[in-house]
């Protein structure tokens, strides 16, 4: 606690005093933070070898004199420099970019790309779910090893807690290398489990890379519950995926203590009808929260407008305010929410901050035609983020995440398109009526509020 924010502090007293044995053990598990040196240090000292040497091999610390006398960097110049302080963010060019918003598309995108791999196959996920996703994409992956070709799975412990050890088992016996990311263990101090590797990751044959929102999971086709799943997700082609390697690679020598070449998993090439992308992570191992940072100054520095769609909204005051500053300036701020959340302690909690945003003239839409996944953001229809993590405070402190940040006018009028169609499925609320809410529903959202720091 000594290095987080009051609120957070405050919320463990409240959740101490009220529930005593619940908050005395909810902290033991999820609000001590003095073993997250131990756990993860010496994952900081593998990622930074990893990156720095693979880097300064291929000179990539350095932007192309192409990329710094492009009127994207000169326009964005403040963004760009930020994020290259990260270790793997440095600036690539000629990267081809796809998007897709629904799981279907996604997944036939995927499976024809994994059966085209030659050499290598990487995934990282933290949902698997048992279904038809799953059998087809292992079916897939099952034959490439019997046609030579390396794969490797990672899997988050606790995201994909549903699945039965026999099915790890039976993948490896099968030839496919799997390792379990901070597998659950309930001992006196459990806290491992508060940091969860939630990001979605696919490189295949170190050329073609998906990132986003959409994990393996049957859900993603459609939700008895919540309808059709809307969500972000990207393929690259190009310098971009190296950085995407990379931090799978890194993550892999965590876990299983491999220690891979990346020159030997890392054959991307620049396309001249490609645009400039940088691949932000960040995690509980590293004291600059970079994608925390990302959000920030993607919010300050638009100057027209920014739209922004995720479907956990939790934000941090550092957030919060970046928000309400932005549109006070005339800045047109856009906020796309899934209507019915799939955690319902998330909606009580969402209400406190609406206000204030809705109060300063953040327009907030709630979308009605199924369940908004996706984490995007899109700034001045020339700069865009698509990957895993949530404004929420989980995401941006707790999770090790990934985004990628694109720079280019055709792609952004392209999601700005994404946007609309979500934002006629919507419902906008209202500020008037948002104010006469029941107080019985405003006292809820008061005590959400004040344990919502511990989500």
């Amino acid at each position: 606690l000594q290095n987080g924010p009051p609120s957070r502090t405050i919320a463990w007293i409240f959740m101490i005093l009220f529930f005593p044995f619940i908050g005395l053990l909810s902290f033991s598990v999820f609000g001590q933070s003095y073993r997250k040196e131990r756990i993860f240090s010496k994952k900081q000292e593998s990622d930074a070898a990893y990156m720095q040497n693979y880097l300064l091999d291929k000179g990539a610390l350095i932007p192309s004199q192409s990329i710094v006398d492009h009127g994207t960097f000169k326009r964005n110049e403040q963004i760009i420099k930020l994020l290259s302080h990260h270790k793997q963010g440095f600036l690539t060019s000629g990267n081809r970019i796809t998007f897709f918003e629904e799981g279907d598309e996604t997944f036939s995108e995927q499976e024809k790309a994994l059966l085209a791999a030659k050499k290598s196959i990487h995934l990282q996920y933290y949902i698997v779910d048992q279904g038809k996703v799953l059998d087809r994409m292992i079916a897939i992956l099952e034959e490439k090893v019997r046609n030579g070709v390396e794969v490797r799975f990672i899997i988050d412990g606790l995201g994909s807690r549903k699945l039965e050890p026999r099915f790890i088992r039976s993948i490896r016996k099968k030839g496919i290398e799997c390792e379990i990311f901070l597998p659950v263990k309930i001992g006196i101090f459990p806290n491992r489990i508060n940091y969860r590797n939630h990001r979605k990751i696919i490189v295949i044959d170190g050329k073609v890379g998906f990132t986003g929102g959409i994990n393996i999971s049957d859900k993603y086709l459609r939700d008895e519950e919540l309808g059709t799943w809307k969500d972000s997700h990207v393929r690259i082609e190009g310098p971009a995926v190296g950085s995407l390697q990379l931090i799978f690679l890194a993550d892999w020598h965590f876990l299983s203590r491999q220690n891979l070449d990346p020159k030997k998993y890392i054959d991307t090439q620049s396309h001249a009808d490609g645009v400039p992308v940088q691949v932000i992570s960040s995690g509980p191992d590293t004291r600059f929260k970079h994608i925390k940072g990302e959000y920030f100054v993607l919010i300050t520095n638009a100057t027209k407008y920014v739209y922004i769609a995720t479907p956990y909204f939790l934000p941090s005051e550092a957030i919060q305010m970046a928000l309400v500053t932005s549109a006070m300036a005339g800045v047109d701020v856009r906020l796309y929410l899934p209507k019915k959340a799939d955690l319902s302690f998330v909606t009580y909690s969402l209400g406190t901050y609406l206000e204030e945003l809705l109060i300063a003239g953040v327009k907030v839409f709630l979308f009605e035609a199924g369940f908004i996944h996706s984490k995007m953001v899109l700034v001045d229809d020339e700069v865009l983020s698509i990957g895993t993590a949530n404004l929420d405070e989980r995401s941006l402190e707790h999770n090790f995440e990934v985004n990628a940040v694109v720079y280019d006018q055709n792609l952004s009028l392209s999601l700005k398109e994404q946007f609309e169609s979500y934002e006629r499925q919507s419902v906008q609320i209202n500020l008037e009526e948002f104010q006469s809410r029941p107080l019985i529903t405003k006292i809820l959202e008061a005590i959400a509020k004040i344990f919502s720091p511990l989500l």
